[in-house]
C-alpha cells in the first residue's frame, strides 16, 4: 500500500505523490444530511429505467413524501463529498458513484 513521505504528512497544501488523490478541505465543511434520505436520494439517482440525468423538480415529484428541504439539504452534503454533481436544476450521481455501481457495489 501506498504510504505518504513523512514529509507531506500534515502539511496543508504539499504536493500529493503520484497515484495519490489531494483531499479537498472544503468537503468537511458541509454538515452531512440526514443518512436515510441521502440514502434515497442515491437510489433514485441510480435507477436503471431512468436517464442518468434528473431536475431537482423530477427528483422532488419521484420522492414526494420526503420534505423538499430534507432533499435540498441531502444534495448539498452529498455534492460536498463528491458523491453527486449538481448543476443549477440539473443533478446526477457522480461517475465514480455509478462506476461502483456497476460493479455491483451497492446493494440494497
Amino acid at each position: 500500500m501506498n504510504e505518504l513521505p513523512p514529509a507531506l504528512v500534515g502539511q496543508p497544501g504539499g504536493a500529493a505523490p503520484k497515484g495519490w488523490l489531494p483531499m479537498h478541505p472544503e468537503s468537511n465543511q458541509v454538515a452531512p444530511g440526514d443518512p436515510g434520505t441521502e440514502r434515497i436520494v442515491l437510489l433514485e439517482l441510480l435507477r436503471d429505467e431512468r436517464s442518468e440525468r434528473w431536475t431537482r423538480t423530477e427528483l422532488e415529484r419521484e420522492l414526494y413524501d420526503v420534505d423538499p428541504d430534507a432533499i435540498s439539504g441531502s444534495l448539498i452534503s452529498l455534492e460536498a463529498v463528491g458523491v453527486v454533481s449538481v448543476n443549477g436544476e440539473q443533478v446526477q450521481a457522480s461517475p465514480a458513484v455509478r462506476r461502483i455501481d456497476a460493479l455491483d457495489m451497492i446493494c440494497i
